[in-house]
């Protein structure tokens, strides 16, 4: 009898403990919105008409002509297969859509609203039942469903690294979809999960999507009318557009037709602006900016010349430096790369000194590591000390500098010199012997924009002041994708969107997950610190957290000279026809051209 009671007491006990249990996970808070902000408050209520840097009685009509300089072969953006055509966001919805004056903040498109508890360990997506494809027929979870694993399973593999963690994915009705996580308090998921492009089930359901590059069924506020490979593509606005009446729609995607030609040069690109073959252009050539937009349009003010300021953090633009290649595998080649880069001389006689120099991989945010480690950050660093330069813990990370004095180049060369002696190599007559591979260091860049080659000239000089041969290779769009893709280089440019929020995006960039074929690791990044330092990022539980693990990798990233960060500028610099009304507020985290419209 005691023993029965003893079981009995100990099964109550149980029931007890599961009841309470479920009755604490039950009374979480379950949040409700019509968007969704990480670790801040949605500027904008449920009931908004607009946003604010929108004219929502903008005329609809006329055309944007714009140019794309490359060439493309495939109109499916979302596989790894050919080479993009650009402007195909403009026929893709998605479940939300940001705001341009919030950073991180999202509303809902395809989602009428959402739901998720204070955990972030799901979120259920609640469908407008009007969201319709282009074809008529109506967008429903199955679509979202398909989208999900399409994506995860055959489209680009960046894809697969940041849906990663989320498990499972559940139709509660047809027009509601709910999505669970592998682990709770990662932010960014949602938002992720809210920008994916939404692809229809009836049409892929007996196709290759991962082979597909022609035009297929969409949804989004334009299509395509026409295209030619390699030559141009329009896009038309859908007149019947199903989310054009929208909040989030008014005042945006105004003209009736998008429309880009291809250019293979830039110089050629530039002379069509100037002779009115299209209509806006943004330079990213300072010499060019500097130089070439002058004359009777710019001086009766037909053609404008602007640089409209914005709040984003740097871009990342950087040369990342291949440690699948024998010779950069050792970080005294690597560093010593970073100090043969003058920027201060680049910057003033080459750029016309509207650079800023790039000294952190989240720079112009408080991400950025800055000092020496001190709090929580140091004690997260701690953890690793054995596996990291010991520079870590007794340094700040200075960027070397010049202020273009060529005996300060000269003494950042002697550095770079000495690393390398330091660390076994030889000078054998004018050439630096690599202690890996028995042979003379000999290097190549691989680069698509002829505009590159002033800057990488100089750094060809200075390399070879300290034994180290630099060979350049312009190479043409497609063949750089391929060779990017692929890791075949010793030494490439590429530049990354700014990082308005670190967290599963930086998987994609530096996590060993993404070392594969598509991939963004192009540095090759396989590190135990870096991999685990990532995973605390993407799970961190509040804002301070994010910070501390930011600042943390940013500093071992720094110091182990894995790329080396160059130049970042604080305007975007645009040239266009005066035919555009534009509105009297501009957004703070983008430029906005979505919201201009045809004067005419």
């Amino acid at each position: 009898m005691f023993k029965f009671l003893n079981a009995l007491f100990i099964l109550l006990q149980a029931i007890i403990y599961i009841a309470f249990a479920f009755e604490v996970s039950a009374s979480e808070k379950i949040i409700k919105s019509h968007g969704y902000a990480a670790y801040s408050n949605l500027k904008y209520p449920a009931n908004f008409a607009h946003f604010d840097y929108v004219n929502p009685n903008a005329p609809k009509g006329g055309e944007l002509k714009m140019a794309h300089v490359g060439t493309f072969d495939s109109v499916n953006a979302n596989i790894l297969k050919g080479t993009k055509a650009p402007g195909l966001d403009y026929i893709y919805d998605a479940l939300m859509v940001n705001s341009f004056d919030e950073l991180n903040s999202y509303y809902g498109l395809v989602a009428e609203s959402i739901e998720y508890p204070e955990s972030l360990s799901w979120v259920i997506f609640n469908m407008r039942k009007e969201a319709k494809w282009h074809d008529g027929s109506l967008m429903t979870a199955d679509d979202l469903i398909f989208s999900f694993n399409t994506l995860k399973e055959k489209g680009n593999p960046n894809y697969k690294i940041v849906l990663a963690d989320i498990t499972k994915v559940e139709k509660l009705d047809d027009y509601r979809v709910k999505y669970t996580f592998a682990s709770s308090h990662e932010p960014l998921l949602i938002s992720i999960i809210g920008e994916l492009p939404i692809i229809q089930k009836k049409f892929f359901q007996d196709k290759a999507f991962d082979q597909f590059e022609e035009v297929y069924p969409t949804s989004g506020p334009y299509r395509i009318k026409n295209y030619s490979h390699g030559k141009f593509i329009t896009f038309e606005r859908v007149k019947d557009y199903w989310g054009k009446d929208l909040p989030v729609f008014k005042g945006v995607y105004n003209f009736d037709i998008i429309h880009y030609d291809v250019y293979r040069e830039n110089t050629i690109a530039v002379e069509a602006l100037k002779a009115g073959d299209f209509d806006f252009r943004e330079e990213n050539i300072s010499q060019v900016w500097a130089t070439a937009y002058s004359g009777k349009d710019f001086d009766n003010g037909s053609l404008i010349k602007e640089a409209v300021p914005h709040k984003l953090p740097a871009n990342l633009q950087a040369l990342f430096l291949n440690m699948r290649k024998d010779a950069l595998k050792d970080i005294a080649l690597r560093k010593a790369i970073f100090y043969a880069y003058d920027f201060d001389w680049m910057n003033k006689n080459l750029f016309y000194s509207i650079y800023t120099r790039t000294k952190s991989y989240f720079d112009n945010t408080v991400y950025a590591a800055s000092g020496l480690p001190q709090g929580e950050e140091l004690k997260v660093l701690k953890r690793f000390e054995n596996d990291l330069p010991k520079e870590v813990f007794e340094k700040e990370f200075i960027t070397p500098t010049t202020n273009s004095n060529i005996m300060k180049n000269r003494v950042n060369l002697k550095i770079a010199k000495q690393i390398l002696l330091d660390a076994g190599y030889q000078i054998v007559g004018d050439k630096m012997i690599s202690p890996i591979t028995k042979k003379p260091v000999e290097l190549e860049i691989i680069y698509h924009f002829q505009g590159f080659e002033r800057l990488l000239l100089a750094l060809k000089e200075n390399l070879a002041k300290i034994g180290i041969t630099l060979n350049l290779r312009l190479i043409d769009y497609a063949q750089y994708l391929l060779r990017m893709n692929s890791f075949d280089y010793d030494i490439i440019i590429a530049a990354f969107t700014p990082t308005t929020f670190p967290g599963r995006n930086q998987m994609q960039v530096w996590h060993s997950s993404s070392d594969v074929k598509g991939g963004y690791n192009l540095s090759g990044v396989r590190s135990r610190v870096v991999d685990e330092l990532l995973n605390n990022l993407v799970n961190a539980k509040d804002k301070d957290s994010v910070i501390t693990y930011s600042r943390a990798l940013d500093r071992v990233l720094l110091w182990n000279y894995y790329a080396v960060p160059q130049m970042h500028s604080k305007n975007y610099r645009i040239i266009y026809w005066n035919k555009f009304g534009i509105p009297a507020i501009r957004p703070s985290y983008a430029l906005g051209v979505e919201t201009w419209w045809t004067k005419q």
